[in-house]
């Protein structure tokens, strides 16, 4: 895992590294005009993952990144070039990808949304607010 980079896709790359089922989805469309930017991790030339960035919100959702504990450093040295301050959310309940963020950004503000779902479950989800290091 020594060799990972994250490159800037668009809307052709999402398509390519997810398949043409997801042509029309929220996420495709979304990156298609302009209100989702989409990085792609490699490791060397293959595939490895992939994270979005909401521009309206200037957040990053941490639920959709695989195995984040091997790219935190490299998908922030990549966001930091064009943005200083950004917000993450996470699940950290099931996800807890947050941590491993920690020695690469100062978090500014913390908060939490907490929902209550019909079958009695709480379900919260936590907004990082971050300058990038």
């Amino acid at each position: 895992m020594n060799n990972l980079r994250v490159i800037k896709g668009d809307y052709n790359e999402y398509v390519k590294w997810n398949g043409l089922r997801v042509a029309d989805d929220e996420f495709a469309l979304n990156i298609k005009d302009g209100k989702t930017k989409y990085y792609i991790v490699l490791d060397d030339e293959k595939f490895f993952s992939d994270f979005f960035l909401f521009t309206d919100e200037m957040d990053v959702n941490l639920n959709i990144v695989g195995r984040f504990d091997e790219i935190a450093k490299v998908m922030i040295e990549t966001l930091k070039e064009d943005y200083d301050v950004l917000t993450f959310t996470s699940d950290e309940n099931t996800y807890n990808n947050f941590q491993y963020m920690k020695d690469y950004v100062e978090v500014l503000s913390e908060d939490e949304d907490v929902f209550n779902l019909a079958d009695g479950r709480v379900f919260n989800i936590k907004h990082f607010k971050c300058k990038l290091k």
